[in-house]
């Protein structure tokens, strides 16, 4: 009989010591998921304000052009000209209808 109550005993133990390792594993793989997710928004939050600053060198960049383009316009300069000499130095190529 007490070969039988050790058997139950050592028994209970590792379906405790099983069921404590599972939560364990449980809570870390949720404490992982939880790093995911954070670093996801983190991705996210860096993209956006990656877009937005690009989105505002852009105009920043259209604008010097429009400012650009009115002084030379003052001094007798073409707007063909300016806008070839602004694709060869900056390779962008503006598709717009000049003179409407």
């Amino acid at each position: 009989m007490k070969i039988r109550g050790m058997k139950t005993t050592i028994a209970s133990y590792i379906i405790v010591e099983n069921r404590f390792r599972i939560e364990n594993a449980f809570s870390e793989l949720k404490e992982e998921e939880n790093e995911r997710l954070h670093s996801r928004k983190e991705l996210t939050s860096t993209r956006m304000t990656f877009r937005e600053q690009s989105a505002w060198s852009h105009n920043m960049k259209r604008m010097k052009l429009d400012l650009n383009l009115q002084s030379t316009s003052v001094f007798g300069a073409t707007t063909e000209h300016y806008y070839h000499k602004h694709q060869l130095l900056t390779g962008h190529y503006f598709h717009t209808s000049i003179g409407c």
